[in-house]
């Protein structure tokens, strides 16, 4: 039956607005969308009724607005792509679509608006962009999906909000609620909450320039966020009890401020690459390590590390920047240092179960940190020619600065009150 053309004369004065510069249809349970969609033109609205429309849909008009009524069901019969979205600015909105191998593709799509729709059982994906910019992927709910929202080959400066996103455990994955591929960058990630990716990453950053802020990731299988592209912006995120790390930042340049790690099953951050900045982030009640740093050419700037069941900090990298950040109750050291040429200055460990600051590694410099009150020795030094100016040790359950290295250079340190006395072998003599 071939969907009606209702009368503009006829509508409410609001639907006559809508209709300045187009037609309505309404589409009713049994006739076909398809049949809307072929018969409409840009600027035309289509009504879809309550209903299940057992069909896969083509839109390539551009300038199309497609609204569903609350219980309009697209079912794909378990195969292909539900709905393939190629026409610009289209909308597309309240539907759920379900049963087949990607949910909605944005085909090459420009402006489009994919929002408020619930989508389940797509095998591959359930929001996809193909070469598709500048479209807007908003509210809409998925489950059990492969991938949950995907934007791929080549799509640009798109806008994915509020969306959440839950695997349900359906699929044993090792993929993402969210996820840009290589070479789909400038896109903004916001507001939207994963979970329940059964082997995957809550979202999963492959490309460059991406803004990826304000989002909540918990009870994934792997990383609450994975960030391995160049130039990525992630700032006022949550990532907590997620299996491995809260975030595992790698390529290079990417920039993190102001997220929240805690309760993850390994470390909250982990940093490998080159030049990451890291600003005002909390980690907190992790399993291993707080922030695990590798790679090189990183800098710490303010960062809280508490309670990690491990160190607050662990460097393993060379030639990073660690200043003004705390740890504090973290199970193993405040700031375990292992690799080399590394700085730290105004940095501050207190009540640690382990040393304050332990340096394994060659020529790293501190420079004014404290150590207060951790169980094991406020500086164990290790290493060779490594290099402690003003820094202050107080209350420390060991030494106050054991100096185990060789070719160390102590100048201007202090030390009060520790267990087994503030220096060993002996207090240095100062230099003039």
């Amino acid at each position: 039956m071939a969907p009606k053309k209702k009368d503009r004369f006829g509508l409410e004065p609001v639907e006559k607005r809508l209709l300045m510069s187009g037609s309505i249809y309404i589409v009713a349970a049994g006739e076909s969308i398809q049949d809307a969609i072929d018969a409409a033109e840009a600027g035309d609205i289509i009504h879809v009724e309550k209903g299940h429309y057992y069909e896969s849909l083509d839109i390539t008009t551009d300038d199309l607005t497609i609204l569903a009524k609350s219980g309009a069901v697209i079912d794909g019969g378990g195969s292909g792509t539900v709905v393939d979205i190629e026409g610009d600015r289209v909308t597309f909105q309240g539907f759920t679509v379900q049963n087949g191998s990607v949910g909605i593709e944005l085909d090459g799509s420009y402006g489009s608006t994919v929002e408020q729709n619930h989508l389940e059982y797509l095998s591959t994906a359930a929001i996809r962009g193909s070469d598709a910019d500048g479209n807007l992927i908003r509210q809409n709910t998925i489950d059990s999906s492969l991938n949950g929202i995907q934007l791929r080959q080549g799509s640009e400066y798109n806008e994915v909000l509020s969306n959440y996103v839950d695997n349900g455990g359906a699929y044993d994955t090792s993929s993402a609620g969210v996820r840009t591929d290589a070479s789909s960058g400038y896109n903004l990630i916001k507001g939207n909450h994963v979970e329940d990716q059964q082997d995957g990453d809550g979202i999963r950053i492959l490309s460059d320039e991406n803004t990826v802020t304000k989002n909540d990731t918990h009870y994934n299988g792997d990383d609450g966020i994975d960030v391995r592209g160049y130039g990525n912006y992630v700032d006022s995120n949550e990532s907590r009890s997620n299996s491995d790390d809260g975030y595992d930042i790698r390529g290079d340049y990417n920039n993190v401020n102001d997220n929240l790690a805690s309760y993850n099953g390994d470390d909250g951050y982990r940093l490998s690459g080159y030049g990451h900045s890291l600003f005002s982030n909390n980690a907190k009640s992790n399993y291993d390590d707080g922030f695990a740093v590798g790679g090189s050419g990183h800098g710490l700037y303010e960062n809280y590390a508490q309670e990690n069941s491990d160190d607050g900090y662990r460097v393993t990298g060379d030639s990073n920047y660690l200043e003004s950040n705390e740890s504090d109750y973290n199970g193993g050291d405040g700031y375990h240092v292992s690799g080399d040429s590394n700085s730290l200055e105004y940095n501050r460990a207190r009540k640690n179960g382990g040393d304050g600051y332990f340096v394994n590694g060659d020529y790293n410099y501190l420079f004014a940190n404290k150590s207060i009150a951790n169980y094991g020795d406020g500086f164990d030094v290790r290493g060779e020619h490594n290099s402690l100016s003003y820094n202050n040790a107080l209350k420390n359950g060991g030494y106050g600065y054991h100096d185990r290295g060789d070719y160390t250079y102590l100048d201007g340190n202090k030390a009060k009150y520790n267990g087994l006395g503030d220096w060993f072998p002996e207090e240095p003599t100062p230099l003039i």
